[in-house]
């Protein structure tokens, strides 16, 4: 089986490679190898909320496949873009940098599960590109990771990202994260 459709949207965030069903497909933000290598350019709007039940055009990045047959992750490549790396790890105009003394900082890529029926499932998994809240640390690093391990993510019809960090402001009474996604 084959991934083909996946939302372009919104707000920069980090690269992405995703087994399913034993075929290796990569969503990633350069467009350096876009056509080459079945790459994608991905978004994500950090202003979104997961919601009672999945709504294509609600959500900025997440992928089915092109048949809308139920699929299970097998594994996944994640790299910390240098934007959100350098956010973490100096601040910037927006963003604060991450004080390594404290237990208080995070910034941690979420992935949920959509069933059949279009419900979430409500435990994501989670994967902690900076996390100073955990023992030992988090910290951030540079290169591929690969994620192995999906619990509670069998037989789904989506795969939904979520990006969440401890440096967050609020406008208009709409939170924000400061740190790039």
């Amino acid at each position: 089986m084959t991934v083909n459709v996946i939302r372009i949207m919104k707000l920069p965030i980090l690269l992405f490679g995703l087994i399913i069903n034993g075929v290796v497909w990569t969503l990633i933000m350069t467009l350096m190898i876009l056509m080459k290598l079945h790459s994608w350019v991905a978004y994500w709007n950090s202003t979104e909320t997961l919601g009672n039940a999945f709504d294509e055009s609600e959500y900025s990045l997440w992928v089915k496949l092109e048949n809308e047959a139920l699929f299970t992750p097998e594994s996944f490549q994640v790299c910390f873009h240098p934007w959100s790396y350098y956010s973490v790890e100096e601040g910037d105009g927006f963003a604060t940098a991450f004080d390594k003394s404290k237990n208080t900082d995070y910034f941690r890529l979420h992935m949920y599960g959509v069933k059949e029926d279009g419900t979430f499932i409500s435990t994501p998994v989670t994967y902690p590109f900076a996390d100073y809240t955990l023992t030992p640390k988090v910290f951030p690093e540079t290169g591929w990771v690969t994620i192995k391990s999906f619990p509670g993510l069998e037989n789904i019809k989506y795969l939904v990202f979520q990006m969440d960090t401890s440096d967050k402001s609020e406008y208009g009474g709409i939170e924000y994260l400061n740190t790039a996604t």
